[in-house]
This record gives C-alpha cells, sequence and structure tokens, in this order.
C-alpha cells in the first residue's frame, strides 16, 4: 500500500501492484495526484500487510462511502499495529472523521491533516 499526499492537502490510498505488475511508489503517486496539485510526499508499506488502528471501522467506511472492493483496494490483510508513533493522529481522523470517496479503486481522504504522513508498525 502506498499512501500518497497531495498538493490539496487530500491522500490518495492505493496498491503500488495490480493483477501482477507493480509501479514503484513514486509513479503511483504522481499518477494518483494529478489533478490535485501534485505529489507532496508518499509512504509506503513493505507488503500488502498493513498496520491501521481501528481497521474494522476503516473498512466499514470504505464499503459505506462506495468503494467497491472495500479494505481489498489498497491491502490484502489488516493487522493490529504495535506502534502508530505521531502518526496516530493522522489515522484516528481517517478512520473517524475523514470525508472517504472512491475513485477508480483509489481511495481520496480529505479533511485531516496528513503533516505526520506515515504508517503504523507491525
Amino acid at each position: 500500500m502506498v499512501a500518497c499526499l497531495c498538493g490539496d492537502g487530500s491522500l490518495a490510498l492505493d496498491t503500488t501492484c495490480e493483477l501482477g505488475k507493480c509501479l514503484d511508489e513514486q509513479t503511483v503517486c504522481d499518477d494518483r495526484c494529478d489533478g490535485f496539485d501534485g505529489v507532496q510526499g508518499f509512504a509506503a508499506s513493505d507488503n500488502d500487510e498493513v498496520a491501521i488502528p481501528s481497521c474494522d471501522s476503516f473498512c466499514q467506511r470504505l464499503s459505506i462511502n462506495g468503494c467497491e472492493l472495500g479494505c481489498d483496494t489498497v491491502f490484502s490483510a489488516c493487522l493490529t499495529p504495535s506502534s502508530c508513533g505521531s502518526v496516530v493522529g493522522l489515522w484516528d481522523c481517517i478512520v473517524n472523521e475523514a470525508v472517504i470517496t472512491c475513485d477508480d479503486n483509489t481511495v481520496r481522504i480529505e479533511g485531516c491533516d496528513a503533516s505526520t504522513l506515515g504508517l503504523c508498525q507491525i
């Protein structure tokens, strides 16, 4: 999974691999932030198992907001994080407060301060 911070302050969550073809994080983010003021930064997981707090709530929000594949859009397994450090506030906002939309299997997150962009530790 890659979390792309776009210049307009939104985040785009997506996978780097699809149908057996993988792209580097920068290429994925360049595409996902096109039209959203370009890429400001990104954070990527080492594989498709991702640690996110309140994963069940996150996955429910994706389904409610019309993300066709739900959490399968961005990862294959959600694990309980061992530590989130400075990114805990961002992920709490994403799970509880963000405006979440899906477009072409990309999850767009708006309304959260992503200045501490990062992923939790497994």
